[in-house]
């Protein structure tokens, strides 16, 4: 999944893991409107690229997506709650989906 969402950043993006099985993904100097654009091309690909979860066996994944711009008065926790939001938006309208907080 990493490399799925890695292979659709631009080489200033930055992708980290958080929790279990969530990710990060910071976009220094994307409008919400860039982020939206890129969140949607990262859902699409994954929902169409099969990933190996063994030596015989490939499933296909999706995955629910929440962004947020940061504003100027944000601090990490906040941002970090502004996009749960989007996420679980996401994950009620029906998942594999993105969701701006």
């Amino acid at each position: 999944l990493a490399n799925i969402i890695s292979g659709c950043l631009q080489e200033s993006d930055l992708l980290v893991r958080y929790g279990g099985e969530e990710f990060i993904v910071l976009l220094p100097g994307a409008s919400l409107s860039q982020a939206r654009t890129i969140a949607e091309n990262i859902r699409r690909m994954v929902s169409k690229t099969p990933v190996s979860i063994n030596r015989d066996t490939s499933i296909t994944i999706s995955v629910s997506i929440g962004i947020a711009e940061a504003g100027v008065d944000d601090t990490v926790d906040n941002l970090l709650e502004k996009t749960d939001t989007g996420l679980y938006l996401a994950k009620q309208n029906g998942r594999n989906q993105v969701s701006v907080a």
